[in-house]
């Protein structure tokens, strides 16, 4: 590719593979940013000038306004080209029609995720009787995973496994996309290692999704417990889903009623059919791609954005309580599974068990297993991550076996053996 050059600035060559899309940036040069930094100086300078002109000699109301609006616009114009041109922030455009192919599904670049939709009851869930090969161009993984009727990652519909194993336990395996089994292939997930475990002696139902959360758990649960009729119910649970409960709105959530149908407030699935976060920064289409707009976005706008949409109830006492109705029916074993982002400056993050494994303690039906010291008082957080947040292989099949141990060990299936 050409490469055009000169003191003041120059056309960057694109290293960008052409399956992500990226626009050409101008990268000024020594000279450039000095003349930038120069104009900015010199327009602050003429529009303080200004104001101090109208402000104490005789001037009308208006051109004061006039003047002042005028700086104000200049000065968010020029910071605009001070951070695109004279930076190197590492910021994503959001135009839909630029913004960077994060994924390559079934063969196809794209930024954006298609295998969801909507039903009366959730706001979200899995395509039944979808595949798709997955390749994550940020992460560098790349995976397989097929759904089965319901839109869960089974290996054949829940009337058929539950047939099969008609006279054998049962378990219902409620989570998010940890559970799910984001990032390893069908057969690598810690519920698939668990039903190698047990040798189909017993079968676990993984009931998943990623994105959701303890309301989601619940109204799964009281849908498919009379077709499975579960032994146990595992609820598997990792850091992020306290916070999405906040996320959650459902009728009379305020007065403690637990929920019959959910409403999300922190993504939605558009018109096209994709998936999306509802992030504020690319809210409005005319700021979409401003670097000023974004990057106040993510220096705080999103936060206090997301402080104005959530409530501010209990969510540790929330998902309490759902955990404690579902007892009242069938056993439930919690297993508290760690995110990489609960372990910092030396050690994690003992919030989930302080105020949600408290509130279980005395509840005679609910049986818990803490993954979190066994993986970050052993070091082995250092290796267990994908992204940050999912397990490797490795990871699954070790979780599976902690799993396998306490469920054994704890004979919580005692009355089928």
């Amino acid at each position: 590719m050409l490469e055009f050059r000169d003191t003041i600035g120059t056309l960057a060559p694109s290293n960008t593979p052409k399956n992500q899309c990226e626009p050409m940036k101008i990268v000024l040069g020594p000279r450039g940013k000095k003349i930038l930094f120069i104009l900015s100086l010199i327009l602050v300078c003429v529009g303080l000038s200004l104001f101090i002109v109208c402000r104490y000699i005789s001037c009308s109301p208006l051109l004061l306004v006039v003047f002042f609006t005028a700086t104000v616009v200049a000065v968010l114009l020029l910071t605009e080209a001070y951070l695109r041109y004279c930076t190197s922030l590492d910021i994503t455009t959001y135009n839909t029609r630029k913004v960077k192919r994060k994924y390559i599904i079934n063969g196809v670049p794209t930024a954006f995720l298609s295998r969801c939709i909507s039903d009366e009851n959730l706001d979200m869930k899995l395509k039944p009787n979808y595949s798709e090969q997955h390749q994550d161009l940020n992460w560098k993984f790349n995976f397989f995973f097929k759904t089965n009727s319901d839109g869960f990652r089974q290996s054949a519909d829940i009337p058929t496994l539950v047939n099969q194993f008609q006279h054998k336990p049962k378990i219902m395996v409620l989570g998010d996309s940890v559970t799910f089994g984001w990032g390893v292939d069908q057969n690598n997930t810690f519920t698939a290692q668990l039903n190698k475990s047990f040798n189909n002696d017993a079968h676990f139902f993984n009931m998943s999704v990623g994105g959701w959360s303890f309301a989601e758990y619940f109204i799964t649960y009281n849908k498919y417990k009379k077709n499975i009729s579960p032994d146990l119910v595992m609820v598997a649970t990792s850091p992020g889903d306290f916070a999405e409960l906040n996320f959650s709105s459902w009728k009379n959530k305020n007065t403690g009623q637990l929920p019959l149908a959910v409403k999300r407030k922190d993504y939605c699935i558009t018109r096209e059919g994709y998936f999306r976060y509802d992030l504020i920064a690319e809210k409005y289409p005319i700021l979409r791609n401003s670097y000023l707009w974004i990057l106040l976005c993510k220096k705080g706008l999103q936060r206090i954005y997301d402080m104005l949409r959530s409530d501010s109830l209990d969510s540790y006492a929330i998902a309490a309580d759902i955990v404690k109705k579902i007892s009242e029916e069938t056993p439930v074993l919690v297993v508290m599974l760690p995110a990489d982002y609960s372990y910092k400056n030396g050690t994690y993050d003992t919030t989930p068990s302080n105020l949600f494994l408290s509130r279980l303690k005395e509840e005679k039906n609910i049986h818990v297993l803490d993954c979190y010291p066994t993986v970050f008082e052993n070091d082995l957080y250092k290796n267990f991550f994908l992204d940050g947040t999912h397990y490797t292989r490795e990871s699954n099949l070790f979780i599976a076996e902690k799993i396998s141990d306490y469920i054994k060990s704890s004979s919580l299936l005692q009355r089928h053996s």
